[in-house]
């Protein structure tokens, strides 16, 4: 079991070929993916049959069986989000509960949302800053498309000092790992709150425009004479390789070419 997201939320993964869940139920919600293999399970008097790309959404309360079918089993990914969760997240962010909060259906097919969550959860990544706000956006994503929820009409909260502090810090901090906790904390915002307000604000999330000012720099480096790999470093990115991705996304042309 591990904590994925910035509050921290319960996850499980793991592969399963002869183990079978008994029926049983939560007081949590359930949001299982498959990433390889078939599984299948009974909720109510319906059985279903889970493959990669579906979400298995289940609500507290509801028992339910779980076992593979097929040889070979499956390899499993769930969430475990308490009630409070996403009760926060629904009170920090731009929807709103249009009845008793839940999931409208068991089993959907969503690869977008299946890969955001997969992405979040199982990649080892020096920036936290990323997987965090990605994983805030995909819960966002899932609440919408499969929740009883619906996004507010509401005009646009005015938070300039806080986004300001928080855009800021970025300015300032670009060389060193950042959580979006940790941002947040900065802001006197949720981190919820502050994903959603920074991304209207500035056009990108916190680790978008992050990305974009670490790219920045390394173009004034660079320009300097800067070996690549000190670039690198002094510019806040993993490793060269992780440099080289992002220039490349952002500008179009690897470092190596940039300074030709």
């Amino acid at each position: 079991m591990k904590k994925v997201g910035p509050s921290g939320i319960r996850a499980l993964s793991a592969h399963f070929e002869e183990f079978a869940f008994t029926r049983h139920e939560h007081d949590h919600f359930v949001i299982g993916l498959i990433g390889a293999g078939r599984q299948t399970f009974e909720l109510g008097t319906e059985n279903y049959v889970t493959t990669p790309g579906q979400l298995m959404l289940i609500n507290p309360g509801e028992p339910h069986t779980g076992r593979a079918a097929m040889a070979g089993g499956f390899s499993y990914l769930a969430f475990y989000p308490e009630m409070e969760d996403l009760s926060r997240f629904l009170d920090e962010s731009d929807l709103r509960s249009s009845g008793t909060l839940g999931f409208r259906n068991t089993l959907v097919q969503d690869e977008a949302v299946h890969g955001w969550l997969w992405t979040s959860a199982n990649r080892v990544s020096a920036e936290p800053l990323a997987t965090e706000t990605q994983f805030v956006l995909a819960m966002r994503e899932l609440l919408r498309r499969h929740g009883t929820c619906d996004a507010r009409m509401t005009g646009p909260r005015r938070a300039r000092r806080e986004l300001s502090r928080a855009r800021d810090y970025l300015h300032a901090h670009l060389e060193i790992r950042i959580t979006l906790e940790e941002l947040a904390q900065v802001a006197g915002l949720s981190p919820y709150h502050l994903t959603r307000l920074f991304t209207a604000a500035f056009g990108l999330p916190p680790h978008k425009y992050l990305e974009g000012l670490r790219v920045r720099r390394a173009q004034q480096l660079l320009a300097s004479g800067l070996p690549i790999a000190d670039v690198a470093l002094a510019g806040g990115f993993s490793s060269q390789s992780h440099l080289n991705r992002s220039f490349k996304r952002i500008l179009g042309v690897t470092p190596s070419a940039f300074i030709l």
